[in-house]
C-alpha cells in the first residue's frame, strides 16, 4: 500500500487586458521505499511543482474574441525527496514555453506554442518541441 498526501496552490489575477496565473503542488508518498523494493522502480517520496504564466491580450477590450500573447515558466521535480534510492536530476524537469492562444468563442481556443525543455541533470540535453491544438469545453 502506498499513500498519497497533495498540497496545492492556485492563484489567478486579471485586469483589463493582462493576466497572470499560478500554482505550487507538493506530494508526500508514503512507503515509496518499500514500492521500489517491490517493483524494482525509481518513485520518489515527495513530488514537487510549480508554474507561473503570463499573458496579454492584443485584441481591443471590446471585442469579442481574444488574442493571448503568453510567456510560462515551469519547474517539476518527481524526486524532491527520495528514500532507499539515489535522487536522479533527469527527474527535476523546467521549460519555458510561449505562445498565443486565440480563443475564438466561449469554450473554444487555438493555440500554438514552443517550448524549451531541460533538466537539472548535466547529462542530458535541452530538447524544443512546438505545438499547435484546439481545445473547446461544455
Amino acid at each position: 500500500d502506498v499513500g498519497v498526501s497533495m498540497f496545492g496552490l492556485d492563484a489567478r489575477y486579471s485586469v483589463q487586458k493582462f493576466s497572470a496565473r499560478g500554482q505550487y503542488v507538493y506530494t508526500d508518498i508514503q512507503d515509496s521505499k518499500a514500492y521500489n523494493d517491490l517493483t524494482g522502480l525509481d518513485l520518489g517520496a515527495a513530488l514537487s511543482g510549480y508554474y507561473a504564466e503570463l499573458a496579454y491580450n492584443v485584441l481591443p477590450l471590446f471585442h469579442r474574441q481574444k488574442l493571448d500573447v503568453f510567456v510560462r515558466y515551469e519547474n517539476l521535480n518527481t524526486h524532491a525527496k527520495v528514500s532507499g534510492i539515489v535522487k536522479n536530476d533527469l527527474y527535476h524537469r523546467t521549460e519555458w514555453t510561449t505562445g498565443v492562444s486565440y480563443h475564438i468563442a466561449p469554450g473554444v481556443v487555438f493555440k500554438i506554442d514552443y517550448q524549451l525543455k531541460g533538466t537539472q541533470s548535466k547529462d542530458a540535453d535541452d530538447t524544443e518541441q512546438l505545438n499547435v491544438g484546439l481545445g473547446f469545453w461544455f
